[in-house]
């Protein structure tokens, strides 16, 4: 958790922009790394787990973790 800290937080399909590439428009590759628990940016008594994603694309990738904090509503956190 000390190598990450909150990007946004957002509902399924809304845009979301990491590193400037929507992520809902790529698949995401889980990665072998442990998930990891952090707050929830409002609720910070509720504390979820977080699993590390990547998304490639032509020239590069984007790595971030992001879990369903609520139905369809969706917390991510990007590397430090």
């Amino acid at each position: 958790m000390d190598n990450w800290k909150f990007h946004d937080i957002g509902f399924d399909g809304q845009t979301m922009k990491i590193n400037g590439k929507n992520i809902w428009r790529y698949s995401w590759e889980p990665l072998k790394q442990k998930p990891f628990k952090a707050p929830h940016p409002a609720h910070k008594g509720q504390v979820h787990t977080f699993t590390i994603y990547r998304i490639n694309f032509k020239g590069g990738n984007v790595t971030f973790a992001a879990t369903e904090v609520s139905y369809l509503v969706w917390c991510f956190y990007v590397p430090v």
